[in-house]
């Protein structure tokens, strides 16, 4: 039964629990909230033992990931305080101790990834950001300042080794990571409808209150989450001729709409409208036309069963969509007036990663983000971890570039959330951070493997 086990089956098992977890645990938080965290403590219990199983089992460490990474999807609990967090760093430890035995067990043969070292180059801007700075600490971390440069450091060393390991222990191929991200617009998807369908105030107020917050994030991090799987549900949907991937495609852009994240969507939809049109001439085949048919179809049904429900939801929905103060970008200017006016305070190394200060701007207002990737590098860094990033950047893309398989699929992956990172936090969003790493070192120029290998040699190997 292991060896026929391929990843169809396990994004549906990774779906189904998923699902099962998050209707569970909200239903609980929302009609009997004292039984939530023994809800969310036996959750997090499973999803650990879960990852410990896999990773112990499958020599294939993308199925244990995979779990690990849809923790992230569920709630905030885990980052509301420093007990729920300890929860997660169970789930971290026994995901460590999967690892472990899955090295010992399958003893993979482990090389330098091509983006290490431009990732040791931007590990070592973010460890070295607030160095000598002591007042923007938060008060438990002000004595141990000093300390800090050498424990982000340490932490830096540790998830470089793990990503190498993780490229080396994956034996799949950039479709397989498709299916993962297919798993992730069915959840955020199902997310949100249940969310919308229980909101107390209805559905119209749901959209414009931007109610929506899965995960840790609110509903711009949703977005950057669903703009990252779009590119492998479209270019997988064209590749394989394949009618599942096109109504995934639809969904993640329903589901995009939905978080009502203005720069995602005005990002978004020109760019992978673009790309759209460049896969349509490259692949113009009936079947590609078929099912990309049926799934825009079943979109516009979509919106008209919604619109029957809330007849003014459009209205409302595109006055929140574009309900903006574009004299002061959205309240953003005035943020980053004061970056460039207080960044040469500490030019050099920034004022540490760690800040939680709440920085006063003009009008009594205040900010704790830049929302503006570079500004926020600038800010938390200094120059040197905008040289740092710089580097890492220029790599991204430059490993890419000339792969005439895949190149323009990560270029894609890259470019949408990098251009709404101008005037947003991406690279300081746990969720952006680890997909986009993911994607990184799963990806293995010199080794595009072949989709109609055996799945019994890929996906198992007996010890």
């Amino acid at each position: 039964m292991i060896k026929k086990y391929n990843i169809k089956i396990h994004t549906l098992i990774l779906l189904l629990i998923s699902i099962l977890f998050f209707t569970i645990y909200f239903l609980t938080k929302k009609y009997t909230p004292d039984s939530a965290l023994l809800i969310y403590k036996i959750g997090m219990l499973i999803y650990g033992v879960i990852i410990l199983a896999y990773l112990s089992i499958f020599e294939n460490t993308l199925y244990g990931i995979s779990f690990f990474m849809n923790v992230f999807l569920i709630d905030e609990m885990g980052f509301t305080n420093y007990d729920n967090m300890f929860l997660l760093i169970n789930v971290f430890l026994l995901t460590i101790l999967g690892l472990i035995i899955n090295l010992f067990r399958f003893k993979p043969k482990i090389k330098p990834h091509h983006y290490t070292k431009s990732t040791i180059i931007f590990g070592l801007g973010i460890a070295l950001a607030g160095l000598g700075v002591k007042e923007y600490n938060p008060d438990f971390l002000v004595e141990y300042y000093w300390f800090m440069p050498f424990l982000v450091g340490f932490l830096i060393i540790m998830a470089i080794i793990l990503l190498n390991y993780f490229s080396a222990s994956t034996k799949s191929n950039l479709e397989d990571l498709a299916y993962y991200f297919s798993n992730v617009v069915i959840l955020i998807f199902y997310e949100i409808l249940v969310s919308m369908i229980t909101f107390d105030q209805g559905i119209s107020q749901f959209y414009i209150g931007k109610n929506l917050h899965l995960g840790i994030g609110s509903p711009n991090t949703v977005a950057i989450i669903l703009q990252m799987a779009m590119p492998f549900m479209l270019f997988f949907s064209f590749k394989n001729k394949s009618l599942y991937f096109s109504l995934i495609f639809y969904m993640n852009l329903l589901a995009l709409f939905e978080t009502i994240s203005r720069g995602a969507i005005l990002v978004t939809v020109p760019l992978i409208t673009i790309y759209f049109i460049y896969l349509v001439y490259k692949n113009h085949h009936k079947k590609n036309i078929f099912n990309h048919s049926t799934g825009f179809m079943l979109f516009i049904i979509y919106i008209l069963i919604f619109l029957c429900i809330s007849p003014n939801l459009v209205t409302d929905f595109l006055n929140s969509l574009f309900n903006n103060r574009l004299s002061s970008l959205n309240g953003r200017l005035p943020i980053y007036n004061f970056i460039i006016e207080h960044y040469k305070e500490n030019p050099l190394f920034g004022i540490g990663i760690v800040s939680n200060s709440l920085w006063n701007i003009e009008g009594g207002k205040h900010f704790l983000f830049a929302h503006s990737t570079f500004l926020e590098m600038l800010w938390m860094g200094g120059v040197s971890l905008v040289l740092s990033f710089s580097v890492h950047l220029v790599d991204k893309y430059y490993h890419v570039y000339d792969d005439k398989k895949y190149g323009l699929l990560l270029i894609v992956f890259f470019i949408i959330p990098g251009i709404y990172g101008l005037f947003d936090v991406t690279y300081f969003n746990i969720h952006y951070t680890l997909y986009l790493l993911i994607v990184m070192y799963f990806y293995k120029k010199d080794n595009n493997y072949d989709n109609s290998y055996n799945y019994y040699n890929l996906l198992y190997k007996t010890p």
